[in-house]
């Protein structure tokens, strides 16, 4: 089955999003203990840049939050090299 361009790169960026949602939620799972729901929460407001909704306390957690955005960006420059 042969895809459209604009279907090739709506289903990479609906990869992308699941990718970076998934490891967002996983990150807050392994690093803080809250709920999987409190996770994707947590994980789709810094996707969509505002802030968490729960501070979480421990420094592991706090290097997850620096570096989500920032593999952000490195998506989003890579989408501009294409």
């Amino acid at each position: 089955m042969k895809l459209s361009p604009i279907a090739k790169g709506l289903l990479l960026g609906f990869i992308i999003l699941i990718v970076s949602l998934g490891s967002g939620m996983i990150g807050f799972k392994y690093f803080c203990p809250i709920t999987w729901h409190d996770a994707f929460l947590n994980a789709a407001m810094l996707l969509t840049g505002m802030a968490p909704y729960m501070n979480p306390l421990p420094m592991q957690v706090k290097c997850l939050l620096v570096c989500m955005p920032c593999t952000a960006v490195l998506y989003s420059c890579h989408w501009w090299v294409l």
